[in-house]
């Protein structure tokens, strides 16, 4: 579970409680924190955006910076943005990397 005032692996509670008696063999369940819940975003669609400006978002938002792949644009204007990892759409914390393919 997540609890913010109670560190990440600390054991908040467990069944049979702690001192009581128990068998050899029993099974023991313990509820174990997670800390504080990680904040997660929506990640936008950065597609058609110069790479410039979506690395700056990037930079600005606190993200990491991924990979940025060269690719066949199809159609799509030289340096603008036509593919990314995590996709549009899907949750997004600090820890991500975003990822981007660019229009050669």
């Amino acid at each position: 579970m997540h609890d913010a005032s109670a560190d990440a692996g600390r054991v908040m509670d467990q069944f049979p409680a702690q001192g009581a008696l128990a068998t050899s063999g029993e099974r023991v369940d313990r509820l174990v924190s997670e800390g504080a819940r990680t904040p997660r975003w929506v990640m936008p669609d950065l597609r058609g955006r110069p790479l410039r400006v979506a690395q700056e978002w990037i930079t600005l938002c606190g993200f990491r910076a991924g990979a940025v792949q060269r690719v066949r644009g199809d159609g799509a204007a030289p340096g603008t943005i036509v593919g990314q990892r995590p996709l549009p759409g899907w949750p997004v914390d600090k820890r991500d990397a975003v990822e981007l393919s660019v229009a050669e």
